[in-house]
């Protein structure tokens, strides 16, 4: 075994040279580290191998975050492809998009999977999913010093390659993020969701999409990719709220008004997450963090009394509701309607 003074030079080597990040081991022979020094690290545990020719120091894997390793080995990823950007589901994470799991996925030895976008065939190896493709200009950009796809590239691959609900829901992102960029580029001070429900800014987000999809016309998933645009609405928060609408456009019910500003009896007013104006009927999407405290709770019941008082009717889901049992969720809603066109 390597004596420890040895191992701590090659660490000083690999300091210097990776910059806090991963490192190839092509890299650290042109510096002049030996293979065995590298080996010798590797089992000592100073160096980690994230695959036979990419390392990175155990400290610095060990102190990450999920999200933190996830970032590693993107840059690991774009030393094994320099001339690819990270993409689909890696991209969502990194660009403020919806993601299908709250922490990383990762593969057995623990370290993050990651999508990238090359020219080629798909491929994947360890951790690393490699998808084939073409990268124009536009298509790429920066996020935390990461090369990566654009959001609107990122919301077309993700909505093209997963379940349609959830494609809807990457496609509201898209549109959301989008509108309250340009809504806010005219109006700094506009809050966000007043931003988001900005129609001159909608209808560009919109037009954007529409241009992007046609650009990517050729890809495998582009109609399901133009069917969730065509579904998309800005006004939708939360993915939860997204999947609920989608589960309601399915059942055939009228579509909400989504995101918009009601006001209770008292004069005060008060974001909802759907609105059926004609009917006086409220749906709320109850996600897994929206109430945390009791103060949370008691603000929520007297909120939901002034809007009654004011004529509205709630119907409430979770994700229960709407991924594992709609029927009872939708029945509610449809008696909601009905009661409410009396």
């Amino acid at each position: 075994m390597s004596h420890p003074s040895r191992r701590r030079d090659t660490m000083a080597v690999v300091a210097s040279i990776a910059l806090g990040g991963p490192v190839s081991t092509v890299r650290l022979r042109e510096a002049g580290v030996t293979v065995g020094q590298i080996r010798a690290a590797v089992h000592g545990g100073e160096l980690l191998a994230l695959r036979r020719d990419i390392v990175i120091s155990g400290d610095v894997w060990a102190e990450a975050t999920p999200n933190g390793r996830v970032l590693l080995a993107s840059r690991a990823a774009l030393l094994i492809h320099p001339q690819g950007a990270i993409s689909h589901g890696t991209a969502a994470r990194l660009v403020g998009l919806p993601t299908r799991l709250m922490e990383p996925e990762a593969d057995a030895s623990g370290i993050p999977v990651i999508d990238i976008t090359r020219p080629g065939h798909r491929r994947r190896i360890e951790w690393l999913q490699a998808h084939g493709g073409e990268l124009a200009d536009g298509d790429v950009s920066i996020s935390g010093k990461i090369r990566c796809t654009s959001l609107l590239r990122t919301a077309i691959d993700v909505a093209r390659t997963s379940s349609f609900p959830f494609a809807v829901a990457t496609m509201d992102a898209a549109q959301r993020s989008l509108a309250i960029g340009f809504a806010q580029l005219r109006e700094p001070w506009l809050d966000e969701r007043v931003a988001a429900c900005d129609v001159a800014a909608g209808v560009e987000a919109a037009r954007r999409i529409r241009v992007a999809l046609e650009a990517q016309v050729c890809c495998h998933g582009m109609s399901q990719a133009q069917r969730a645009a065509a579904w998309a609405d800005p006004g939708s928060e939360t993915v939860l709220e997204s999947l609920s609408r989608v589960r309601i456009r399915m059942a055939r019910l009228p579509l909400p008004e989504c995101g918009q500003r009601v006001h209770g009896a008292s004069g005060r007013a008060y974001w909802v997450d759907k609105l059926w104006r004609a009917q006086r009927v409220i749906g709320e999407d109850d996600g897994l963090v929206k109430y945390v405290t009791r103060d949370d709770l008691i603000s929520e019941k007297l909120r939901q009394e002034d809007l009654e008082n004011e004529g509205h009717r709630f119907v409430r889901c979770g994700w229960r509701d709407v991924v594992d049992h709609p029927g009872p969720w939708l029945a509610r809603l449809r008696r909601a309607l009905a009661a409410g066109q009396r």
